[in-house]
């Protein structure tokens, strides 16, 4: 595989019973080359922001062209569910010793040398976790590790770094009692850094392997330039996109792209203009070197990470509203008296199938099955998932369980098969500075 132009794609089944690693032979759910729009003039201060047909937010993708895809059916990991606790317990204890060497220092001077201490000690830490997430990318796009690996390695680095979040956010507390320490920017500097590699999509899966969210697809993609994931939940389509190479944490300030809160609203103006459309958006300073707009929206919500050096996007957070997602017909199906009718967004983004009756009726708790892995069952008559990219088969199966208006349906198979049109491809464009 090409490194410098190939990505990795893929959908994963994230079933809702903790505790169980429920390891299946691989489902595909298609493996057609997918190729992203042109991605002109993505240097180094730009950011590559997606645009399309549909009205819907822009969004944060990756910088090379090509994708390879592939999918594969998962279940949680009891081994990762643990992780959680295990990260809570070795930041616990990495406090309590903490605590216990302030607690016998017989002097500031003292106080100050373990503070430093333990601030090497979480660099350390915040180094390694940094290095464990770029592997994953690696591994993944070399073929090293598979779908279900990578995903469970991100969501581990994510646990890892809530948990290294926290201990540093002790640690600032403690060091604001000690006089003459000057570590605040080194806070900074891992604070932002462990925030990186933490989303609302991992913490998704997170709740699913306790048990506090229903099962759902995750789609992967990762390249050389970094990673997205995405899913759905029981209401929103949830995004999470992560570019470290926009990211400069060493650039002079003089050198800086956006010098002042104005700079980065102005530059998301630039970039988002459909998003921020009767949008509330809130501009603060993001911690070092960043700075951060908030958007708040009926329909769609995100957080959006600017380096200033750069003026690039190096993370962004996306929520969209399932009920409101603007839709296009893809494909649609009647057999036996049913329709199943397929609405895109783009690939990784929210696809809905709607199954309903020869009288226009919603057919209710039908099994949705994309590529042969269930997404759930129908409510009045839909069931949203995430779209894999490639070609995709959807089977509707009306069976004893199905109902219409309350009675029950007679059984019925409908299938769909859907593929990705190139004019949809080209309708993205790159960002204004492109």
């Amino acid at each position: 595989m090409n490194r410098a132009l190939a990505a990795a794609v893929a959908a994963l089944l994230v079933l809702s019973l903790p505790g169980f690693a429920l390891a299946a032979p691989g489902v595909g759910l298609g493996g057609d080359d997918h190729v992203q729009p042109q991605l002109e003039g993505d240097g180094a201060n730009t950011s590559v922001i997606a645009a399309d047909d549909l009205d819907l937010p822009e969004r944060l993708v990756l910088g090379t062209n090509e994708t390879e895809t592939g999918e594969e059916r998962v279940g949680p990991d009891l081994g990762t569910y643990l992780d959680g606790s295990t990260n809570d317990l070795e930041m616990k204890h990495g406090e309590y010793v903490f605590d216990e060497r302030m607690s016998e220092a017989n002097s500031e001077a003292e106080e100050r040398a373990v503070i430093r201490e333990e601030v090497s000690r979480l660099d350390d830490e915040v180094s390694s976790l940094r290095d464990r997430e770029e592997t994953v990318y690696d591994e993944y796009i070399d073929g090293e590790i598979d779908e279900r690996e990578a995903v469970t390695e991100l969501v581990r680095n994510h646990q890892r770094a809530v948990a290294l979040e926290a201990s540093i956010e002790e640690l600032e507390s403690e060091a604001q009692l000690v006089s003459g320490i000057g570590i605040g920017e080194d806070l900074e500097i891992l604070q932002v850094q462990a925030t990186a590699i933490q989303g609302p999509v991992r913490e998704h899966v997170v709740e699913v392997h306790q048990g506090k969210a229903t099962g759902s697809l995750v789609h992967i993609e990762a390249d050389e330039t970094g990673v997205v994931l995405s899913t759905v939940d029981d209401t929103d389509y949830l995004r999470e996109a992560h570019r470290p190479d926009h990211r400069s944490l060493d650039t002079d300030e003089d050198d800086y792209e956006l010098v002042s809160l104005g700079d980065g609203e102005q530059r998301l103006e630039e970039l988002y203009p459909r998003m921020l459309e009767n949008a509330r958006l809130n501009v603060g300073d993001g911690q070092y070197q960043t700075i951060t707009g908030s958007v708040a929206h009926a329909s769609h919500s995100a957080t959006i990470y600017l380096d200033q050096g750069t003026a690039g996007v190096y993370k962004e957070d996306q929520t969209l509203r399932l009920s409101a997602v603007e839709t296009v017909v893809g494909e649609t199906e009647a057999e036996d008296g049913y329709e199943l009718e397929l609405n895109r967004t783009y690939p990784g983004g929210p696809m809905k199938a709607t199954l309903t009756d020869s009288a226009g009726e919603p057919v209710d708790d039908a099994e949705i099955t994309v590529g042969g892995t269930s997404v759930g069952a129908t409510d009045e008559g839909e069931r949203w998932f995430v779209a894999p990219h490639g070609s995709t088969t959807v089977v509707a199966a009306v069976d004893e369980n199905a109902t219409v208006g309350g009675d029950p349906a007679d059984e019925a198979r409908l299938s769909v098969t859907f593929e990705w049109e190139s004019e949809v491809e080209d309708e993205l464009v790159p960002d204004p500075d492109g």
